[in-house]
This record gives structure tokens, sequence and C-alpha cells, in this order.
């Protein structure tokens, strides 16, 4: 068995060196033999290197085989005539066992037979001068990840924050940096919704240094290219449609060269239909993320079924009984100069601001407009406030996955347009 304690960086880059060469015409009347070792390039079911630890076992006829790190970084085995298992295992990935058969005649294949169903796995054979050399490439399913959705990204910084005033307080500082671009996706748009409220002097603070501190005020303020995409109601453009938006946005949608673009977007779904999620090959994956690798004759394994269980939709079923547009985008994130995203269930609406503690009095839950003396009355636990006590989530993502929701945004961003 072999237990690999380091990733090689440049596996991917580097599987093709001088001992895979091109056919030489000089050699084509030479007997082609196969080379006498099998490579194995152990990667994810996205076709990325696997994680530091990963474990790769070889038997052949119940013997274990020898397996050796070769100069590409590929893990090399003895390629025997008959059946060779091969075992491949990671944390946080599901365990894959492949048999290969080889007549030593043809090529060595994969018995599907004999082999876990639902990793991805391709074969590569290439032939140099008189010898035909074979490359396996394997990929783990990841324990919590879809194998149809983006890549699980390893490099990640996450912090969950457990309250508005803390996640809110965490966009303020990052937006107030923002000097490229800022995405911004919601469910429900308030251009005077507070990301941060002083605790102290909130109640005595003018309506133009609250206004400050509002997402449109500070998103006015940066010099980014921003984005804003807010869910419609009813159908694109619809009776509803202003429903979640609000004037001071919608200037900016109409308002050219001011680097602040607005889209609302309804979600069209409807009816009856089938959820379901296809079988993909993961032979193209190794082609676009494993450099060198088109340079092998690729043999596709069998297609990577989803283990989601299709389920049929009815539309028209809840809640009023007819087929019509009720469905909508409820994904709220923002996406910060490319390298930081922020992931949670919190819209920019005065509902969605709380502290931790979620006191029943706080005058800092009061609405924008409200007067010094009804914030005052709150804090004096004579009066409620506007808004009651709110616990919701949201996730801070410094490194490549920000990227990927920022992907998200890009590709609805173009479905609306078109």
């Amino acid at each position: 068995m072999l237990r690999r304690s380091l990733l090689v960086p440049a596996l991917a880059a580097c599987l093709l060196a001088a001992p895979l060469g091109c056919s030489d015409a000089g050699d084509s009347e030479q007997a082609l033999t196969h080379a006498a070792e099998l490579a194995i390039v152990p990667l994810d079911i996205w076709a990325q290197p696997l994680p530091d630890g990963y474990k790769l076992s070889a038997q052949h006829d119940g013997d274990e085989l020898s397996t050796k790190i070769g100069a590409d970084g590929e893990i090399r085995v003895p390629l025997k005539k008959g059946l060779t298992v091969l075992s491949l295992s990671a944390d946080d990935h599901e365990d894959l066992e492949v048999t290969v058969r080889f007549d030593g005649v043809s090529d060595p294949e994969i018995d599907e037979d004999r082999s876990t169903p639902g990793h991805g796995r391709a074969f590569g054979h290439r032939t140099k001068g008189n010898e035909r050399t074979h490359r396996l490439f394997l990929g783990l399913r990841h324990a919590w990840f879809s194998a149809e959705g983006r890549p699980a990204r390893r490099g990640n910084q996450l912090d969950l924050y457990l309250s508005g005033e803390e996640a809110w307080k965490s966009v303020h500082a990052e937006l107030g940096s923002a000097t490229d671009e800022v995405l911004v996706s919601t469910w429900w748009w308030e251009s005077d919704f507070e990301l941060i409220r002083p605790e102290g002097f909130h109640t005595y603070m003018t309506e133009a240094e609250r206004k400050a501190n509002t997402i449109l005020g500070v998103l006015e303020s940066r010099p980014a290219q921003k984005r804003v995409m807010v869910g419609q109601l009813w159908g694109q453009d619809g009776v509803l449609s202003g429903l979640t938006v609000d004037d001071a946005l919608t200037a900016h949608g109409d308002l050219a060269g001011d680097k602040f673009e607005f889209m609302g977007q309804a979600n069209p779904t409807r009816g009856r239909f089938t959820f379901q999620i296809p079988d993909f090959e993961f032979g193209p994956r190794v082609l676009d993320q494993v450099g060198g690798a088109s340079k092998f004759d690729l043999i596709e394994g069998a297609p990577v079924a989803s283990t989601v269980p299709e389920k049929e939709v009815d539309l028209t079923q809840w809640p009023i009984s007819v087929d019509t547009e009720h469905a909508s985008y409820h994904q709220k994130f923002m996406v910060v100069d490319h390298e930081v995203a922020f992931v949670g269930g919190m819209n920019l609406r005065k509902v969605d601001w709380d502290t931790a503690e979620h006191k029943v009095f706080d005058s800092r839950r009061m609405n924008f407009g409200a007067s010094v003396a009804d914030r005052e009355a709150v804090a004096a636990k004579e009066e409620l406030p506007d808004n009651g006590p709110r616990k919701d989530y949201m996730v801070r993502i410094d490194g490549p996955a920000a990227q990927d929701v920022a992907d998200v945004f890009h590709k609805r961003w173009t479905q609306a347009v078109e």
C-alpha cells in the first residue's frame, strides 16, 4: 500500500514528460509492446488533485503489488495479465475500487461489473516508438459536495455569522474598500437599509449620517463597478415586479455611465415537470483540468450517475392551485473584488438586522425614517420597535470558492439579459 502524505503540486502540469513522447515513423515496423507499468493519476470527481493523505493500493490474484511515485507524480504499479484491483480512498471522499482487465495483447480496460459505480475513471493510451503506455485517471466522489455541481474548492477561509449585526458589519467593511467590482443578488432590496448601527449613539444620528451607512450610500461612494440583481415576483416585469425594489435603485438602472447597473429577474419555472440530474462523463473534466491529458487517446469509463433521486414537481398544486409564475429566485449573496463572497439568508431589508441578543426593546431596529422621539421611547421600553427580533445567518468566504459564487451571478445575469 502507498500512503501519500504530501500533495504533488505539479501533478496536473507534468503528466507528460519526455518518456511519453510521440510516435516515431522509423519504429513502425517493430512489434508493439505494452509498458511494464500502469500509471495511475488519483484525482477527485472534478479532476482536481486529491488532498494530502490519500491511500492507493493494488492487488493481483490476491497478492499486494508494489507501488511507486513516477517522475511526473503519477503512481505506478506493475501491469500484469489478468485482473488487477485498485483501491483508492481519501478523507471526506467515498472509497473507490476499480478492476483493470489486461490480456497482454489489447489495451488494458476497466471491468465495470467489478468496479465501484458513481466515480470517475478514464483510460489514456499512447504510443511511443514500439511501446504502448497506459494511464488511468481516477476521480473520487466527494462525501458532501454534489458531483454534478461546482468543485469542492480547497484553501478557503470561512467565517459563520450568527446575527445580522456582525454579518452586515463585515459586509460594510469589505464594501468600504471595494475598488474593482461588486456583485449583489437579493430577493428584496431597500436602499435605506443600514448596514451598521453604532450602539449608544445611533438613536441621535442625523439622517445624513445614517444614510452614509445604508447599502445604497456605501455602494454609491465606491469607484467599483456595481451590479445588483433582485428577484421579481409573478413574472418578468409583471404587475408585482416593482414590489421588491425601490425608485432609488431603479434610477441607477436607467442612468448610463454611473458604473451602477440594476437587473430584475423573475423565475419562469412553472407547471409540472420532473426534476432529474443527468449523468455526466469524467473524461471531459480530465481534458479540461489535467495538463497534457489531450495527448492521450482517452477512453471514457461508464457515465457517472447522480445519487439524487428524480422527483416529480407540481407547481400548480400549491399555493394557489393554478398554473402561474409564482416561483422566484431566493439567492442572497455578494461578491467583492472577485476575492470575498458573502452568502446567507438575509435580504437587504429592514427586518433583516438584529443583534445576537435579540432584545425585545432595541431602538436600532426602528425604520430608517423614525424620529428621535420614537427611538427614545423604544430605548426607554415604552414602545416596541418597528421590527421584531430576527435570527438568520451568513457565511463569509475568502478564497477560490468566491469565484464560484461570482459564476452563479454572471450566469443568472446573462440569462436575464438573453
